[in-house]
This record gives C-alpha cells, sequence and structure tokens, in this order.
C-alpha cells in the first residue's frame, strides 16, 4: 500500500511592480522537488484544471486564510518558452497573481514572499510499481 503524504512544491517568481501582477511557475514536469517527488504533465494539467474549477482562492503560506490575491492567468505551457528571462518548461504551470493587499505586496517586494506554492495530499507510489 502506498504512503499518504502532504508536500509542498515552489519554484521562483517574476513581478510587475507597476501593476503589482506576480508571475511564476506553480508545477515543472518531471522536475524532483524537495522531497524527492516528481509529477508527470499530465498530473500538473489535471490539477491545474482541477484548481481553475474548484478552488481559485489564494492564501498566503498555507494559511487556508483568504487573502486579497486574485488569480489573472493560470496555464500550462503549450512548449518551452522564456517568460521574462525565466525558463518554462513544456507542461508547466503557470501563473499570474494580481496583489491586493498591501502587506501581501511589501512580503513580495522585500522577497519574503519567493514562488508559488502548491500544498496537497498524495499517495506515493513507488517507481516501478
Amino acid at each position: 500500500m502506498p504512503d499518504t503524504v502532504s508536500t509542498e512544491l515552489t519554484a521562483p517568481i517574476w513581478k510587475d511592480e507597476d501593476r503589482r501582477i506576480v508571475y511564476g511557475v506553480v508545477l515543472q514536469p518531471d522536475v524532483v522537488d524537495s522531497q524527492g517527488d516528481r509529477v508527470s504533465a499530465e498530473e500538473i494539467e489535471k490539477a491545474a484544471h482541477r484548481f481553475l474549477v474548484e478552488s481559485r482562492k489564494s492564501d498566503v503560506q498555507h494559511s487556508e486564510q483568504p487573502a486579497n490575491v486574485d488569480v489573472i492567468e493560470s496555464f500550462v505551457a503549450p512548449h518551452e518558452m522564456v517568460v521574462a528571462g525565466q525558463p518554462v518548461l513544456k507542461g508547466a504551470w503557470v501563473m499570474a497573481t494580481h496583489i491586493g493587499d498591501d502587506r501581501i505586496w511589501e512580503q513580495v517586494k522585500k522577497g519574503e514572499l519567493t514562488g508559488y506554492s502548491i500544498g496537497g495530499t498524495a499517495s506515493r507510489i513507488p517507481v516501478g510499481a
């Protein structure tokens, strides 16, 4: 029986300071995370679509408290590209959010908030199982 684990995946962000918009990769396909796990492009697409259908809510640091942060763009990269000088892999989930909360925006500008993070629960399946 596979282990059930909670995990957090992060990727760097870039920002448009004039418009208070943060852009970033939410998940990258087949890149090993800090827990030694990887997510396929197919699973990333499912997660990105499920997020838009079921949630579209943002919080800060997994607080589960709604924040004045609005998702304004979300897509799965159809090919490899470079956005704001950052490489984006084909199949990566890219998101943009508008930060309406002054305190959160200050945290972004100071580098205290540095990436999108997806939290979730999954069943760990060993490779080759």
